[in-house]
């Protein structure tokens, strides 16, 4: 607020959390959670943007969306406003679930099911997420890439 050349700036923003078997996310803006399980990506946040609306009211397909140069310009950010409205998710969490967390830098840049092979592919979860992000900057790079994914192994039993 004290940089006039900031004002009316804001952000986007994904969180999750886990309490004992319930995943939790919110979002606002354009930066998205998905979820791997069974083999399949869903997305489970809503881009809060232009093109979103554009897509829910059947006006664009799918495809179309994501070839549109108009797809960074959002409807809700945090720090616009004195107050944001926040979009609420849950669902339970099952073992070998993969939680995926990203900016719209990575989502923009690289197909979901893409995000999906490789995030199903063996290996370390760190040398998976650095490829994605080296694949999104080589793929354009034209906004920061953000990422962070988290695989729920089954849990041993004590005894």
């Amino acid at each position: 607020k004290s940089d006039s050349r900031l004002q009316g700036t804001g952000t986007t923003l994904v969180v999750a959390t886990v309490i004992e078997n319930t995943l939790y996310f919110a979002n606002v803006g354009d930066s998205r959670c998905y979820l791997i399980r069974n083999n399949e990506i869903k997305q489970i946040s809503v881009d809060h943007s232009y093109v979103q609306q554009l897509l829910s009211q059947g006006k664009i397909t799918y495809e179309e969306a994501k070839k549109r140069r108009d797809k960074n310009l959002i409807t809700r950010a945090v720090g616009c406003e004195q107050e944001t409205e926040t979009d609420i998710f849950k669902i339970k969490r099952e073992n070998d679930d993969i939680i995926v967390l990203c900016s719209d830098g990575l989502s923009n840049m690289i197909d979901d099911n893409v995000i999906k092979n490789n995030l199903l592919k063996k290996g370390t979860m760190q040398s998976k997420v650095e490829k994605l992000v080296k694949l999104a900057n080589e793929n354009g790079g034209g906004d920061n890439v953000t990422l962070v994914a988290l695989k729920f192994e089954k849990e041993e039993e004590s005894e």
